[in-house]
Formats: structure tokens, sequence, C-alpha cells
């Protein structure tokens, strides 16, 4: 069996590199006897992004193997939400390879660590079944629609409902983007900084190391919307030809 540890760093002065380090040996100590064999990190930015799509995360899982050990901090510092990392933690366990959280005290192994661990995984299955629930409400007729634009698009009202219009700002950042990625040759990170800078998307939401990821493939692949959409220009036309329309017909009743 081999022991080996994840770290993410943190600008928390508590989670720096030493103190996550010096918690994860001192719960291996505890629960195998032994300290971990390697230790695999990654920079503060990946939060937001899967665990194996992180440099570090992506090396650690291609070296596990079946009954070897993870132990990571805690669940935040390891993975980018609670129902990804319930799906990892599924996974691995189906190969025999465990991954223990410091924070939750109790080694997935034990019996107190299994139980603990199903009272999380039947909140999360709770929490997914009342979020597809509201979707389904939303998507009842009268309700708002395309709340979030793709990227690329902002959000036009016109004739009670909410439809997407492309969005030449935001299509101009993502080029840059691409620019720095592809020509300067820039990381990931770097080019993170670069967006941040410029503010966030036309709909409010921040640029991090999942968004921008998408945004590069996005402008890759000319700006795809979502299935079904309706072209922003088209619906223009479309609305100035209804309301010339109206004009003419008030013209001729008068």
């Amino acid at each position: 069996m081999n022991i080996f540890g994840y770290i993410r760093e943190s600008t928390d002065p508590s989670l720096v590199h030493s103190a996550q380090l010096c918690g994860i040996n001192e719960y291996s100590l505890r629960v195998y006897g032994d300290e971990v064999s390697s230790i695999f990190t990654d920079d503060v930015q990946w939060g937001s992004v899967l665990l194996s799509e992180r440099p570090g995360g992506s090396d650690l899982l291609n070296k596990v193997a079946t009954g070897d050990v993870i132990i990571g901090l805690s669940l935040d510092r390891c993975f980018a939400s609670i129902q990804q990392g319930v799906r990892l933690i599924d996974e691995l366990q189906n190969r025999k390879i465990y991954f223990n959280i410091v924070s939750l005290e109790y080694p997935l192994e034990s019996k107190e660590g299994s139980l603990a661990y199903k009272a999380v995984r039947e909140w999360v299955e709770f929490d997914s079944k009342i979020k597809s629930e509201r979707i389904k409400e939303a998507a009842k007729p009268g309700r708002p629609k395309n709340r979030f634009s793709p990227i690329g698009y902002k959000i036009l009202k016109a004739e009670g409902e909410s439809h997407f219009v492309p969005d030449d700002k935001e299509r101009a950042l993502v080029s840059r983007l691409i620019h720095w990625r592809d020509v300067d040759g820039e990381t990931w990170s770097e080019c993170l900084r670069r967006m941040q800078k410029k503010g966030t998307r036309s709909n409010g939401i921040k640029w991090n190391q999942n968004t921008i990821r998408v945004a590069y493939q996005a402008g890759l692949d000319d700006f795809p919307g979502f299935s079904g959409q309706k072209d922003g220009c088209l619906l223009l036309e479309s609305a100035k030809s209804r309301s010339k329309n109206r004009k003419q017909q008030d013209l001729r009743r008068k």
C-alpha cells in the first residue's frame, strides 16, 4: 500500500503548504503508522477545476493503484464541489483506493468513516434531486428561460422571453485569450489574471480557471450557443418587422 498526499495551495496563512503537509502527515501517522510517500500539489488558482483536470491532481490519479490511499486536508482543498468529490471518491473506492480527508477525522475504511460518508452521499443525492426538480419547474410554460448566456452571447429580452444575441465585446476578449495562449504561450494562470483584470462577463459572472477554458474552446469553435438557441440577429430583424407592421396598421386605422 502506498500513501499519497494531495495539497492545493492557499492564500490563507493557516493553509500554506507546510501547514497542510503537517496535518496530512499527522493523520497518516495516526491512522496508518507512517508518513505519506509522495505529495502532489496544485496552486491556488485550480480550485474551481475538477481534480482530474488539475496538473498535480491528474498526475496523482494516474499514479494511484489498487490498495493505495490518498490523503487531503479538507474537502475544499481537494474538490471543486462536494458533488464532484463524492463522484470521484465513489469511482476510486470501486478500485479499492481510499481518498481520506483529515478534517472528516475517520478514514473511509473504518466503520465510523463509512457511516459518515454514507450520510454525506445521501445529502448530495437529496440536493441533486431538489435542483433537478427546480430545473423542471423553471422549464414550464411562462417561466423565464435562458437565464445564463453561453460564451460570446448576451441576453436580450423581447416579447416577454429571454434570448441570446452575439456579444462582440466578449468575443473580442476571448480572441485575445486565444492569442495569449497560442501565440504568446502564456500559462492558464497568467491568462486568468489577464481576464480578471478585464472585469466580469456581461452577465456578471467572474472569470475562473474553468470558464476561461470553456471560453478558449468556444472561441476556437466559433462561439456555439445552447442547443435550440434562437439566432439573435434574426430575432432583432423579426422584432423590427413586427414593429413596422404594427405602425402601418395603426396608420391605416387613422
